[in-house]
């Protein structure tokens, strides 16, 4: 389960515990996202992020 712990405009910061957590990046431009039924609706980006030593990595898929 992932845990926000902390967001500004430059770091966004998880408590990730699980390895086995897939983790992403929402973004939306007109700030529309929501959740329903457990999926995050709305959004105008998302990106995969990999757990890597040092910290999270990103996976660039845009969709």
């Amino acid at each position: 389960m992932q845990e926000l712990t902390g967001v500004t405009k430059s770091l966004i910061a998880w408590d990730v515990s699980d390895q086995e957590t897939s983790l992403y990046l929402y973004a939306s431009r007109s700030a529309t996202m929501c959740m329903s039924n457990g999926v995050v609706e709305g959004y105008d980006s998302k990106v995969q992020l990999q757990l890597e030593h040092g910290g999270l990595q990103p996976v660039y898929e845009y969709y």
